[in-house]
């Protein structure tokens, strides 16, 4: 091995050939660097004078007046970033790896009595009286890395302030000579490099922690690792919608604690289930946490070792295994009854005759919410208001999924009532706080127009006679039909993401689909006999245009576990072929390009943007509704007059159960047929002669359920939903 001496600025710094350390890089460890790495470190003697040198945030092993600890990389895994944004690392080469830069930063350290000093191979940066640092300057481009390697630590790497590969942040300030201050930053030519690090007289340098050190962990797979006093071992396992993921922690010399959550990162703070057993005891209790994973996604576990305790540190045994829900479906119950059925109140004073019900679970509504989230001039609600009506519910469904009902209402313009609709998201947020902590599943966005004044939120005024003489529709003269979509999707991403923002893991149901307010949906179902008829039958894109677009916008705002439902309310479908054709002109032929691009005029209609089209299929869930109430239709076949008996309900209920990708919510009217007659149906009526509703005035009783029917939705529930 041939050793080179190279003196620098007057310090003889130790220097291997650069073919030795071929494109090494230097990254920012969290604690340590890997055992195969060497560490290096870079002490500045900063401003002695008011000494204004300062670490913010995330900073990794660096300190303050400011000592920098870097791992020394092979580079070969680390490319520009795929999604554009840029990144810098140390150069530990003669040259920087290719698809990068190299640029310096020259530090004016302080003059007297100067300190500074390093330790390890340095070259090629340089450490004398004063510092110059060189780096690697990756520039984003559309092909590269998605992610950045695994080395095997938590590391980071400066970056820009905002970066959206960052897990955490922070900012190294150094307080660099005052008098004759020489600091230069060369950039050649690349006046980006200056969003990373900037500064004339002393410097600001952006870093981001870009990993963790999370192990991966494979199904039914133990693995012994220790964890340090005070700090967390991170884990992760990979799962698909539907599947439940159990983790097990034992085998611990001291206690330990666990925590789980999907999506992101677990802590004390922030989890879907936690087990903390040990208590502050050194009992080495076995802790174990489940959690059912909504759409794909990583599970994220971490172990934590207290700080109480006669021990430097934990070691433990973690293990994961995915247990696959073969049955994801749930059948709710949304009665066409009397409102005073459906109030919390009700179902808190008849929780446990509902509990027995053939049903995964109910629709709610309430004074609080049902009519108030979105009503016309509509004002912030107080959390402590909703929370006061849904409290009574609370531990009484533990096993239910319930839903809150919120019904599509105008609440103003959508351009010049910038405050009502403020008002609007902030409603929805606070809705879905209430939700998750007491227990409900989700919120249901019943967005049919049960008013004249409600169908402006879906109904552009085109100035087409055949349809406004019918219907009230709306049009802001100062903008166009497409500004007027693209603004609905805008105001209902801030719902979803309000929503989300309280409640990570909340599922919404969205009533009417978004294919009533696509032009080719109104054509979209080829049948048998070779006619056409829309996708949802009986509705027409004219009178709906903006279903997609507030569609849209939920799931753009779709974030951590949170699942956006169209369930379609088509209450015709009767046929194999029905179920199959809607299902698949709503999961994926509504996103195809020849349905967005080919002879449609998509400044005069809504069309699925190029850009959620890929990801539609994987994050809109397909779902359909049951009604027995008969219908009449306008197209040979769909009409259900006579198809409501207990006999075609069974069939229906089960294949709306096969193809739905979760839910299917029966909407039952208070009448079922039955030859002969009509049937009792109202499911939530009880016997009860003292019973009265919130006005004080008695229930009104009817004889209890129909057995057959009652015992046909027992066999469907037994069989399709609880199998």
């Amino acid at each position: 091995m041939k050793v080179n001496y190279k003196t620098v600025v007057g310090i003889c710094a130790l220097v291997l050939s650069s073919s030795i350390f071929a494109a090494d890089i230097g990254v920012i460890p969290d604690k340590k660097c890997p055992a195969n790495s060497k560490t290096i470190t870079i002490y500045m003697d900063d401003e002695d004078t008011s000494n204004a040198s300062k670490l913010t945030g995330w900073v990794g092993d660096t300190s303050r007046k400011t000592k920098f600890k870097f791992c020394r990389i092979n580079s070969e895994a680390f490319k520009p970033l795929s999604n554009g944004e840029d990144y810098a690392v140390l150069q530990l080469s003669e040259s920087c790896p290719a698809d990068s830069i190299s640029f310096y930063r020259y530090f004016d350290n302080e003059n007297t009595h100067n300190n500074n000093s390093f330790t390890g191979n340095i070259y090629p940066n340089s450490v004398g009286r004063n510092t110059r640092l060189k780096f690697c300057y990756f520039e984003g481009r559309d092909q590269g890395m998605d992610s950045f390697p695994d080395i095997g630590i938590a590391y980071g790497v400066f970056a820009p302030k905002h970066f959206s590969k960052s897990l955490a942040s922070g900012t190294i300030y150094t307080d660099d000579e005052n008098k004759n201050n020489a600091n230069k930053l060369n950039v050649y030519g690349h006046n980006a490099i200056k969003s990373i690090i900037h500064g004339t007289h002393n410097t600001t340098l952006h870093v981001h922690k870009v990993k963790e050190n999370t192990t991966v962990l494979t199904s039914g797979e133990p693995k012994v690792r220790t964890v340090d006093r005070g700090t967390y071992k991170y884990y992760k396992i990979y799962a698909h919608a539907g599947d439940t993921v159990k983790v097990d922690l034992y085998d611990m010399d001291a206690n330990a604690n666990l925590y789980v959550r999907v999506g992101s990162k677990a802590s004390k703070e922030r989890s879907d289930c936690k087990s903390v057993k040990g208590g502050h005891s050194h009992d080495a209790i076995p802790d174990s946490c489940s959690v059912t994973v909504n759409k794909d996604s990583d599970v994220y576990v971490s172990v934590y070792a207290p700080t109480y305790g006669c021990y430097n540190n934990v070691e433990h045994t973690i293990m994961a295994s995915i247990h696959k829900n073969v049955n994801k479906k749930e059948l709710i119950l949304h009665p066409k009854s009397r409102w005073h059925y459906l109030y919390p109140s009700y179902y808190a004073s008849h929780a446990d005759y509902i509990n027995t019900l053939p049903f995964s679970g109910f629709t709610i509504i309430g004074d609080t919410f049902t009519d108030k989230v979105m009503k016309h001039d509509a004002t912030e609600i107080s959390r402590a208001t909703i929370f006061n009506e849904l409290k009574v519910m609370k531990d009484l469904y533990t096993e239910k999924s319930n839903f809150l009902e919120v019904r599509m209402h105008f609440p103003g313009d959508f351009w010049d009532n910038t405050d009502t609709w403020d008002n609007v998201i902030a409603n929805f947020g606070t809705l879905a706080s209430v939700a998750n902590e007491l227990g409900f599943r989700g919120i249901i966005y019943d967005n049919e127009a049960y008013h004249d004044q409600d169908r402006k939120m879906i109904n552009y005024d085109h100035n087409i006679t055949k349809y406004d003489k019918r219907y009230v529709s709306y049009k802001n003269p100062k903008h166009t039909f497409v500004q007027h979509s693209e603004r609905i999707t805008a105001l209902f991403k801030k719902i979803m993401e309000a929503m989300v923002r309280n409640y990570e893991t909340i599922d919404v149901l969205y009533y009417h689909s978004p294919v009533e307010g696509h032009q080719k949906g109104d054509h979209g179902i080829v049948d048998e006999d070779g006619e056409t008829h829309p996708v949802v039958v009986d509705t027409t894109e004219h009178t709906s245009e903006w279903q997609g677009a507030m569609f849209l916008g939920l799931k753009k705002g779709l974030s951590h576990q949170a699942t956006l439902h169209d369930m379609g309310e088509d209450y015709k479908l009767r046929t194999q072929k029905h179920f199959d054709d809607a299902y698949e002109w709503r999961k994926y032929t509504i996103a195809s390009n020849d349905t967005n691009e080919k002879k449609i005029d998509s400044t005069k209609h809504w069309i699925v943007p190029v850009d959620e089209r890929a990801s539609w299929a994987k994050e809109v869930h397909v779902d359909f509704m049951v009604s027995n109430e008969p219908l009449t239709s306008f197209y040979h076949g769909w009409d259900t007059t006579n198809k409501v008996s207990l006999k075609d309900m069974n069939i229906t209920l089960k294949r709306a159960l096969d193809k739905s990708d979760k839910y299917v919510v029966f909407f039952s009217a208070s009448k079922a047929g039955k030859q002969g007659g009509l049937v009792h149906l109202d499911w939530l009526e009880v016997d009860e002669p003292n019973a009265h509703d919130k006005q004080g005035k008695p229930y009104i009783l009817n004889p209890s359920l129909d057995p057959a029917w009652k015992g046909m939705m027992e066999e469907i529930y037994r069989n399709k939903v609880r199998k």
